[in-house]
């Protein structure tokens, strides 16, 4: 992916088919990807500010992401928000959220953290990769839910 301002949300894996999404711009397979996971590209919002490395990402995870896929990330300002309105109520979902500290400005614990909420409720303690892995490492973190 070379386009400017694009970042990929990985979709599914290819196993359960090519999913249908209304409003994505494309999908994405890598052929590096070893998973062969599905990856929606969109373009940010005008709101929404991208940064990129070219350093190399140590993603040494059970379900390694590419590399090169960590390299661009999403800067919330303040924060950020994926809405997905096609999920089948009182279904079980399971989320994997992988975070890569790539911004040189951040280089100490509690400069940055994440909150992850789905059905409008707080569903983890502050996320702070730099605490947790340092920079240009990756972190997964996994969370069931129903959406209601």
């Amino acid at each position: 992916m070379t386009s400017t301002n694009v970042i990929a949300d990985c979709f599914g894996h290819t196993d359960y088919g090519v999913p249908t999404v209304p409003d994505s711009d494309s999908f994405i397979r890598y052929n590096f990807d070893a998973l062969d996971w599905i990856w929606i590209a969109r373009k940010a919002l005008a709101t929404e500010n991208v940064n990129t490395t070219t350093l190399a990402i140590d993603a040494n995870l059970k379900d390694e992401p590419p590399s090169r896929i960590l390299q661009t990330t999403l800067v919330g300002s303040p924060d950020i928000s994926v809405w997905y309105s096609e999920l089948q109520r009182s279904s079980e979902y399971v989320a994997v959220f992988y975070f890569a500290e790539i911004d040189p400005a951040v280089t100490a614990s509690g400069q940055r953290t994440f909150n992850i909420y789905a059905n409008d409720q707080l569903m983890n303690t502050a996320i702070d990769v730099f605490a947790l892995v340092g920079a240009n490492a990756a972190y997964a973190y996994s969370l069931d839910f129903t959406p209601n």
